[in-house]
């Protein structure tokens, strides 16, 4: 069995050069971001019951 590596990654070295806009992001409500969310088919959000699993 192939042994897998665990990244730890803290606040101070997320890399700076990412495609996100932080300052978008800090600017929106959790109902936008909620859209944003659903709108993405690859990145659908989980419910209640599929992140107690």
């Amino acid at each position: 069995m192939k042994e897998e590596r665990t990244l730890r990654v803290s606040l101070k070295n997320l890399p700076k050069n990412t495609q996100t806009d932080w300052e978008r992001v800090k600017n929106m409500t959790e109902a936008e971001i909620n859209a944003a969310a659903v709108s993405d088919p690859d990145a659908q959000p989980k419910d209640e019951d599929q992140l107690s699993e």
